[in-house]
């Protein structure tokens, strides 16, 4: 990524590998990575997410279940803007 680094991120936080929060705080560690806007999609809900999400610069959480296609879009091109 560090050849191309992308305009935003959207993030689901149960993910098979690794999870989210840990992939965000490796990206946040990189100086490529300091500055990108990431929107946490997920179904987790803002109160079981993890505590240290905080802290890692998130434009937005979204909770899936309660936003429709075009919601998560609007909020997409409301973080780019």
């Amino acid at each position: 990524c560090q050849e191309f680094a992308p305009d935003i991120i959207l993030l689901d936080l149960r993910m098979p590998v690794l999870s989210g929060t840990d992939m965000l705080e490796q990206l946040r560690a990189e100086d490529w990575g300091k500055n990108i806007r990431v929107i946490v999609l997920t179904n987790i809900s803002r109160s079981e997410a993890p505590a240290k999400l905080r802290y890692l610069n998130v434009d937005r959480y979204i909770v899936k279940a309660h936003h429709t296609p075009q919601q998560i879009l609007d909020v997409v091109k409301e973080v780019l803007a």
